[in-house]
């Protein structure tokens, strides 16, 4: 024997996937390594593609390759019988194929229909039975309750994730928890009795862990944008990578200087050693900046920005691409399905667009963060607001306290959202330019 060629799992059906042991054969008959192939039956080698087996046929038939099968014993590819009883047979192992196929696909549309769950994987709060809807597993069921408790109590998947962990509780795959998995786990339907098929709710008849109400409930709470935190450090000076240069570069914060210094250094770029470094002292950027938004604000001329329309709907693609990534995996899950290559390339695509689509919602979510904190601290500083000319002092002093009072990463976020700030060639204070930032 020259070699022995493997492809565990990899169906031959349709030509489409990629057969390492498929190719490494190939590539020994092209090379003249082979003179006999042998297998356990003609479909091993092809099925349902025609144009893969007359290739093959003619690989063959070029290099004095005989086939060995099992059920159909010597075939010759220059033989014209053989090479039509291998037609035949392949173009009859791809028939059985596509019928186990339509077969499966109308179990699962009759299970959807009589209201059983078509998934095999057991579903972590559920016991595993084969074909019907599986029941409640209560050690299971009030690890979920209480974590929806905790949830609708202002509590994170992150600290469930870390609860369950401490407590030794495998996923049903036997991993370790992470906000991840908790977080799809709770956003089920199921966990409110919904069958659902292909990412669509068909009816409520599974065995209910939590209600309606409350999955509702904590399905809100987890797709709040604003509930997501922002990662990295938090800046401390105000205008830190928001102030931009006049030569197109970033200001941002040199504490050993105690200014705003530009990212692009003119003094050693392209040659020209004339031009200085760009800086200005923070005390001073960071008062002209503050004292064009109290104005703005002591006068009522200042509107939190909108947007929440495009922000929900990219979450709502978000949680379409979750219950799509849940359904593919429950394909590569199913023992009964043998080519899985088209649920693992749907797993990759959803994950690459899940990645996509992240990126886009953390960018309204840094767009729209400034609007949550405008809205906050307009409510702190308009309160007993009058209509009183001579209490624009008072005015002023309310919004400079109600200001003071925030966060710094929330004043950053409004100053980011309510102005564009640069700075300009002139002297002193006028060098910073303050330009407000139509929505």
């Amino acid at each position: 024997m020259a070699a022995e060629f493997e492809d565990d799992d990899i169906s031959a059906y349709g030509g489409k996937r990629q057969r390492p042991g498929w190719n490494g054969l190939l590539a020994a008959i092209d090379a003249g390594q082979v003179s006999v192939v042998m297998a356990t039956a003609p479909d091993r080698f092809t099925r349902g593609s025609a144009v893969e087996l007359e290739a093959f046929k003619v690989l063959c038939a070029r290099n004095g390759v005989t086939l060995h099968t099992l059920t159909m014993g010597v075939q010759d590819p220059k033989d014209p019988a053989s090479a039509a009883v291998m037609s035949i047979m392949d173009t009859l192992g791809g028939l059985e194929v596509a019928i186990k196929t339509a077969r499966q696909h109308a179990r699962i549309s009759d299970d959807v229909r009589n209201g059983v769950s078509p998934a095999t994987r057991r579903v972590f709060g559920y016991e595993s039975v084969k074909g019907r809807a599986g029941d409640i597993r209560e050690s299971e069921a009030a690890l979920i309750r209480d974590a929806v408790k905790f949830i609708l109590a202002s509590g994170t998947a992150y600290a469930v994730a870390q609860q369950w962990r401490a407590a030794g509780v495998k996923t049903t795959l036997g991993s370790d928890w992470n906000s991840g998995t908790v977080r799809r786990t709770l956003l089920r339907p199921r966990l409110a009795g919904w069958l659902t098929h292909k990412g669509a709710l068909v009816s409520q008849t599974l065995p209910a862990i939590i209600s309606q109400e409350d999955h509702e409930a904590v399905v809100s709470l987890l797709t709040d944008p604003s509930r997501r935190p922002k990662p990295g450090p938090k800046e401390a000076a105000l205008l830190s990578g928001i102030m931009r240069c006049r030569c197109g570069g970033t200001m941002v914060r040199n504490s050993y200087r105690g200014k705003y210094i530009c990212t692009v250094d003119t003094s050693r770029t392209k040659g020209d050693r004339t031009g200085p470094l760009q800086s200005i002292r923070l005390e001073v950027a960071d008062a002209v900046v503050e004292d064009a938004f109290l104005e703005m604000a002591a006068d009522g001329a200042l509107e939190a920005p909108q947007g929440d329309d495009d922000l929900r709907e990219v979450q709502a693609e978000l949680d379409a691409n979750s219950r799509a990534q849940d359904a593919a995996q429950d394909v590569l899950m199913d023992p009964d399905i043998r080519d899985k290559s088209r649920a693992k390339r749907r797993v990759v695509e959803l994950e690459a667009a899940r990645v996509a689509l992240e990126e886009r919602r953390d960018a309204y979510i840094a767009r729209r963060a400034q609007g949550s904190a405008f809205d906050e601290y307009l409510t702190h500083f308009q309160a007993g607001w009058t209509d009183d000319a001579a209490a624009d002092a008072a005015a002023y002093d309310r919004a400079s306290a109600a200001w003071m009072a925030l966060p710094m990463d929330k004043r950053r976020d409004i100053i980011r959202g309510a102005f564009d700030i640069s700075l300009g060639d002139r002297w002193g204070v006028e060098r910073v330019i303050v330009e407000r930032r139509v929505a």
